[in-house]
């Protein structure tokens, strides 16, 4: 946009020599204040000789029959006439004095014109007569001033150019001198731009004037040439209608002369609107003269329309619309393309504008009536009722609701967001087109039941003293009442409805008096409506729908525990509670108290009421009479009791018992060492025996619970509740013996006894007596024992009365004979068993007997004189002889042998 500030004329002045200047300025002040005193004594010489009257005019010719005569040396050399002092004579004789005479000099500096006549001038002389006087005079003596012959004034040029802002001559500006109050024309410029003239020293006012422009500057000459330039600057306006600069009306770009000038622009059917416009020197000055208006539906003028132009993508305000509905304004440079204009009306909304404002500079901007209504809950009209429309992301308010319902207004066409304000409540419809019949804003009926004080309202709040009308929305409402704090709850009321409510306050405190946050308070009617909760305050309050009245029941529960007040809502909406303080206190068997014990209350759910403290105490509120199971867990045990509260019965105590887990053999004797596990989730350690065979642990009394013992791969478990009169567990075990014996009954040294728990495990190997003893549960487990290569197993669980396990050998015979029943001694018999085994060597009878269990068969080899024999076999007490039978020819000659049975032979 452009903008109208102060500038600086563009004059460009050089002064030839200026420091010489000064010094020559000085030395023509001094002659002529010594040509001024020279005249005076010459003057007073005169009169002394009673010389005639005499009057003297000096002038300078400039030019051949050319004389000009201006005031010389204006602001340095007056004209002066001086008359001397009388001179006294030695006698001091009294003598006649002649009439005194006064002589005028006028002293005029020659001023060159550029072009013309230049007429002469001649100053008047002037002759002072001063009346006679008689004067005694003392003699004196009498000093002649020698005359001296006065010199010419040297004077100085001074040129004027005027020039455009592209250094090009202009003709025809007129330039005037001033010195003091007189001005001289010196002419215009030529067609190269320029003047001059030729002045004496001094200061001087140079003045230029062109196409209605002027500029001056002022400039000190002394003896030297001086350059004065004028630089103009170029103006040009673009606009559709009719515009002018100062009186002169505007068709062309112009050059002028800096300074500020007035724009008025208008045209046949619109008044005239101005503007200022700064032209600088050697500037291209291009404004864009921009004509808004605002009229109403009616065609009148709409003032305070607030103007803006769309400018990087946003819109900046460059004015508002004058009382005429009007608003000039000036757009720097010319418009290549179309501009958007915005007219925000006062009373809300905006339109816009985009045209070329080199075609058409006038940008007419029209609102439109639009009217509004508001009715009550019963649809009858409502005054008072304030309209405002939001526009530009501002709301304008733009009247009130008369008698009928209805407020009118102007705005542009288009959709809005509208509200209507009415009784402190306010209703917004958004993209509305309020300039078409619309369905009328319409309140709702707001009553409010309650015995203390009721106040109500949305930004702000005000007291409830009847029915109130309100617009659709949710209000706020605040509950009191003397000495009770108040507390907010809300109602939502819709166009058309009547809204009733019942408000209820509920304060819960303990028995010190003191607030209780977090009870809850519930009405006992239809549905229970909830109260809420109350505050650190110990308060709550809730609007019920419904105008209630008669004897109501509330509930308000603390802690699980509830307690009931019923009362006439209508006339006493306050219900007051108190509780008691309750304690549940901890202690270990000791009668010690036990801190950090989560206290739980059952009520649903199983939910916390606090932690025990440093006294083994948890104190919390609770109305009396309630009963609910508490539940504590200590030591890894859990205690619940069933507990109804009062005054009386106030502490709750739960207190831990010491309980033991005892091991003990077969003969009672305790067992140590033994790890004892409890069953909590999982099994987890409870301890080690000790010398006494016992585990000790604390556990609360009629906890039950689960514990196991493992000794020898066997495990017993045992669930017990532990009470005050059965605090111990006592796990017993069995002397298990495992017994090993041959067939004849004699026992087998040495021989190791298994048994398989998960895995095959050795639990001991037999003694002299052929057993193994040891302690067993009472499990059924899996034995084995192997002798003579062969391996029994069996399962067997060893109580007090089948203690024992026995494993028997049978005693199989291997006989090694010849086909015609001769024995073979002293030849070695193996087994095979994890590979081939020597089992012994046969006697004279040709046998080898082996103790072993006749449950798997085996293989049997020997050999004899390379001859192989093998056989499998399972030995039973029945069938307890192995025959192998070699061929005849063995042990005898050769040709003795049966080449039949040599075919029967084992490699």
């Amino acid at each position: 946009m452009y903008e109208v500030s102060d500038g600086k004329t563009g004059y460009r002045m050089n002064t030839l020599h200026e420091s010489r200047s000064r010094r020559y300025a000085w030395i023509l002040i001094a002659l002529a204040i010594l040509l001024l005193l020279l005249l005076a004594v010459r003057a007073a010489g005169s009169s002394i000789e009673a010389a005639p009257e005499a009057s003297t005019t000096t002038s300078t010719t400039d030019g051949p029959g050319t004389t000009t005569t201006v005031p010389g040396a204006a602001i340095d050399n007056p004209t002066s006439t001086s008359t001397p002092p009388p001179v006294e004579s030695e006698e001091r004789a009294p003598v006649a004095a002649a009439p005194m005479s006064t002589t005028t000099t006028t002293i005029t500096s020659a001023v060159k014109p550029v072009s013309g006549t230049i007429s002469t001038t001649t100053v008047p002389e002037t002759t002072t007569t001063v009346p006679e006087t008689t004067t005694t005079v003392p003699e004196t003596t009498t000093t002649t001033v020698p005359e001296t012959t006065q010199e010419p004034i040297p004077t100085a040029t001074i040129t004027v150019s005027l020039v455009t802002a592209d250094s090009a001559p202009l003709a025809g500006g007129s330039v005037t001198v001033s010195s003091g109050e007189q001005a001289v024309p010196i002419g215009a410029t030529d067609d190269t731009g320029t003047v001059t003239t030729d002045v004496v020293a001094g200061r001087y006012l140079v003045t230029i004037e062109y196409d209605g422009s002027t500029a001056s500057e002022s400039i000190e000459v002394v003896d030297q040439a001086v350059r004065v330039e004028f630089v103009t600057g170029r103006l040009q306006v673009t606009f559709s209608g009719q515009a002018s600069v100062g009186r002169q009306p505007y068709t062309e770009p112009r050059d002028l002369l800096p300074g500020t000038y007035e724009l008025s622009f208008f045209d046949d059917e619109r008044p005239v609107r101005t503007a200022d416009v700064i032209v600088e020197a050697g500037s291209e000055q291009h404004v864009t003269g921009i004509y808004a208006t605002l009229s109403d539906s009616r065609g009148a003028g709409v003032a305070h329309g607030t103007l803006s132009v769309l400018e990087d993508g946003g819109w900046s305000v460059i004015g508002t619309t004058d009382d005429e509905g009007i608003l000039l304004r000036l757009v720097e440079g010319p418009t290549t393309e179309n501009l958007s204009l915005q007219m925000q009306a006062p009373g809300g909304g905006a339109a816009t504008l985009e045209q070329d404002p080199a075609a058409n500079s006038f940008f007419d901007f029209a609102t439109q009536a639009g009217v509004a209504s508001l009715v009550d809950s019963e649809g009858s009209p409502l005054a008072g009722g304030r309209l405002s429309i939001l526009s530009n992301e501002r709301w304008h308010d733009v009247g009130a609701t008369g008698a009928s319902g209805t407020v009118s207004f102007e705005a542009f066409p288009g959709s809005y967001s509208i509200a209507m304000a009415y009784n402190g409540t306010r209703e917004q419809r958004n993209d509305v087109d309020p300039f078409t019949r619309n369905r009328p804003f319409q309140t709702g009926r707001l009553t409010l039941q309650f015995s203390g004080t009721t106040e109500w309202g949305s930004d702000s709040l005000q007291v409830y003293d009847g029915p109130e009308q309100v617009l659709p929305g949710s209000y706020v409402v605040r509950l009191s009442g003397e000495g009770r704090p108040a507390v907010m709850d809300s109602i939502d009321v819709e166009a058309g409805s009547d809204a009733t409510a019942t408000g209820v306050y509920v304060t819960v405190l303990d028995a010190d008096g003191d607030p209780v946050e977090g009870a809850q308070a519930r009405l006992r009617m239809s549905g229970s409506p909830s109260l809420g909760t109350t505050d650190e305050r110990g308060v709550t309050a809730s609007l019920v729908e419904g105008l209630l009245s008669g004897r109501k029941r509330v509930e308000a529960t603390v802690n699980g525990t509830t307690a009931r007040l019923r009362q006439d809502i209508a006339t006493n909406s306050f219900y007051d509670f108190r509780t008691m303080t309750g304690t549940v206190e901890v202690l270990s068997y000791t009668g010690d108290a036990v801190e950090g014990v989560e206290v739980l209350q059952k009520t649903k759910a199983w939910s916390p009421i606090g932690t025990t403290d440093e006294s083994g105490t948890v104190r919390f509120e609770v109305f009396p009479g309630t009963k609910r199971t508490y539940r504590v867990t200590h030591a890894e045990s859990t205690a619940s009791r069933a507990h109804r509260f009062s005054l009386e019965r106030n502490t709750l105590t739960f207190q831990s018992m010491l309980a033991s887990v005892a091991v003990v053999d077969g003969a009672g004797d305790p067992i140590e060492g033994l790890e004892v596990l409890a069953k909590h989730k999982k099994w987890v350690p409870a301890g080690t025996t000790d010398a006494t065979g016992s585990v000790t642990f604390e556990i609360f009394p009629g906890t039950k619970r689960s514990h196991r013992v493992s000794i020898n791969g066997t495990t017993a478990t045992r669930n017990h509740k532990f009470t005050e009169s059965k605090p111990t567990v006592t796990f017993q075990t069995t002397t298990a013996t495992v017994s090993v014996k041959d067939s004849e009954g004699s026992p087998l040294v040495g021989v190791a006894v298994d048994q398989k728990a998960g895995k095959w495990r050795t639990v001991g190997t037999t003694d002299e007596s052929g057993t193994v003893v040891f302690e067993a549960f009472p499990t059924n487990r899996r034995y084995r024992v192997t002798v003579g290569g062969t391996t029994a197993a069996k399962s067997h669980k060893f109580t007090a009365e089948k203690d024992t396990l026995a494993f028997q050998t049978i005693a199989a015979t291997i006989h090694l004979r010849t086909r015609d029943g001769q024995p073979l001694p002293g030849v070695e018999v193996q087994q095979k068993s994890n590979g081939w085994v020597t089992i012994g060597t046969s006697d004279r009878a040709g046998n080898v007997t082996i103790e072993l269990f006749a449950k798997k068969g085996r293989a049997y080899r020997a050999t004899v004189e390379e001859v192989t024999k093998q056989k499998s076999k399972k030995f039973t007490e029945s069938n307890s002889t192995l025959e192998l039978v070699f061929p005849n020819s063995v042990g005898q000659e050769p040709e003795e042998f049966d080449a039949a049975e040599e075919l029967q032979e084992i490699p």
